[in-house]
């Protein structure tokens, strides 16, 4: 009896009709009932607000915003008792439905809790697992950024020292090595490791007795740039040429230029390869004069070009457009056709049977 606006045994209760004409007298049944079934909704609500199964008289009062030793307040407890709705227990009135209303109430709000908490302990072990994954991604990434700083100075160091020690072989080749003493020459040759004594490498003068390939200059010596093969000033590549025809069909047709990249670029290049230059610059002109409504719709790109360019070709060789439409009534004619074949084959089969 708790939830009094969905008990529909309860809105069909005779007991209401007598409640409500002994607590004030109207002029109707209907109006009688509609006063009982309201004073039986603030009486459930007002008392499980406040979770309690049983009130005494001032409860009752204070639900209903009545004088406690009002006549009101009187009547309404004996028509409510003889009705069943409350029972008397000395000063208490036990209303009905509400003990187990109030234990369904307390175990939602346990069940709530519980999983509440669950639900904050998933969270949280969810979100502490995320940090650490975050906190151990976030030192994985220092030690390799530390370990890759390591090593490269590691090999900074190891390429001084191999400098250096290329270096030094390499004067010592150039400056003592390479030089055949002769005792009738001495004041020659120490007057000149003086003037070379500096790095011999900083000029291109080479010392008495060196050879002008020697090994260690070669190894060193800076190679030969390759030189790259220009295209002659002014000309046209076979992309570029697809590009202008298509170009101006399409400003002539869109009455806006397109637009040009990279891709656009590609696109010309594999046009080129698939039909040659002569015949994918006239496709890209014809292309934009082709009344395909898929074409349309899709502004004339160029990738659909290429993906149908072999198509295209043939309707260019042919010079006629085959669109759905024209498809469609070949297909018809050609089925037709077939039927009338069939027609007369059949007939000219019974004739010559004599049928």
């Amino acid at each position: 009896m708790a939830r009094v606006n969905i008990e529909e045994r309860l809105f069909a209760d005779i007991r209401l009709n007598r409640v409500g004409r002994c607590l004030m007298p109207i002029e109707t049944n209907l109006k009688e009932r509609a006063l009982a079934i309201g004073m039986l909704a603030i009486l459930w609500r007002q008392s499980q607000d406040d979770k309690l199964a049983a009130g005494t008289r001032a409860d009752f009062a204070s639900w209903f915003d009545e004088d406690e030793n009002g006549q009101f307040i009187d009547t309404l407890l004996v028509e409510l008792e003889r009705a069943k709705y409350i029972v008397k227990d000395n000063n208490r009135y036990t209303i009905s439905g509400n003990s187990a209303q109030l234990e369904a109430q307390e175990r939602w709000a346990d069940r709530a809790k519980k999983g509440g908490e669950a639900n904050r302990k998933r969270i949280r072990k969810k979100t502490e697992k995320h940090s650490n994954d975050a906190e151990s991604l976030e030192k994985k990434g220092e030690l390799e950024a530390n370990l890759k700083l390591e090593h490269q100075a590691e090999l900074k160091l190891e390429h001084q020292a191999e400098h250096k020690l290329s270096y030094t072989t390499q004067f010592n080749s150039i400056q003592f090595d390479s030089i055949q003493l002769d005792s009738s020459r001495n004041e020659e040759l120490i007057n000149s490791v003086d003037d070379h004594s500096h790095d011999p490498l900083s000029d291109g003068v080479n010392p008495p007795g060196q050879e002008k390939n020697h090994p260690a200059l070669l190894a060193n010596s800076p190679k030969p740039e390759k030189s790259k093969k220009e295209k002659p000033a002014g000309e046209v590549s076979d992309g570029s040429k697809v590009w202008t025809a298509y170009a101006m069909a399409y400003e002539q047709r869109m009455r806006v230029p397109p637009i040009r990249n990279a891709k656009q670029n590609a696109l010309c290049s594999q046009l080129v390869q698939r039909l040659g230059v002569e015949n994918a610059v006239k496709i890209a002109a014809f292309y934009l004069t082709h009344p395909n409504s898929f074409y349309m719709q899709n502004k004339y790109p160029l990738g659909l070009l290429v993906k149908d360019c072999e198509g295209i070709y043939t309707e260019f060789q042919r010079g006629e457009y085959v669109t759905a439409d024209r498809a469609r009534k070949a297909s018809i004619s050609q089925q037709n056709s077939s039927v009338l074949e069939k027609f007369i084959a059949r007939k000219q089969e019974r004739e010559s049977r004599g049928l």
